[in-house]
């Protein structure tokens, strides 16, 4: 019987400090955002519906992005608003007080505007994301995203599934945004 009150006591202490540990070591850093000022334009052609074909010279505003360890994405967007589309799983409770953060993929950039009268004229420019790091729990991951998006899948370890955007400007010039993970929403930190 002591025997087995002591491998209990083991487990729970390392039960406990591996909790700690998540903890402490939890990085939330998620991408960089880098708008440099750097304009120049791009000549756009797009057909909207019931409108012939248009045809315009769009101001357009280099961006960088980039994930931790991973070459930079270079680009350039028209619009005065740059959204950054992601996916998240929040799990339950339980998990985040032991240690475990929610699994968050960024999933595209694009262009946007803040005058709904210029997002009905122009085309929106669209950037789909690939990280070069592919495991099976990323396999795993966007599997069990889908399920819970669609609803077709409930569990108590996972609480919901969401798709979101967050937006930021790209008129502002030479300006970093650093990307983390926060209760559900991407952050940026200047």
């Amino acid at each position: 019987m002591k025997k087995l009150k002591r491998i209990f006591r083991a487990v729970l202490v390392m039960f406990l400090l591996s909790c700690i540990y998540l903890h402490m070591t939890k990085d939330t850093h998620v991408a960089t955002l880098t708008v440099t000022g750097v304009t120049s334009t791009e000549e756009v052609e797009w057909k909207t519906p019931y409108l012939p074909p248009e045809k315009a010279a769009l101001k357009t505003y280099e961006i960088f992005f980039s994930f931790p360890k991973e070459k930079p994405i270079h680009a350039f967007f028209w619009g005065d608003l740059i959204g950054v589309r992601y996916k998240y799983i929040e799990l339950s409770a339980f998990f985040h007080w032991i240690g475990f953060s929610d699994f968050i993929e960024i999933e595209a950039l694009y262009s946007d505007s803040l005058d709904p009268a210029e997002k009905e004229k122009y085309p929106t420019k669209v950037l789909t994301i690939k990280k070069s790091t592919g495991t099976y729990l990323t396999r795993l991951y966007r599997s069990l995203w889908k399920k819970l998006f669609s609803g077709s899948s409930a569990n108590g370890f996972i609480q919901r599934a969401a798709l979101k955007t967050r937006y930021f400007p790209l008129t502002d010039t030479n300006r970093s945004f650093r990307l983390s993970y926060q209760d559900g929403k991407l952050v940026a930190n200047d």
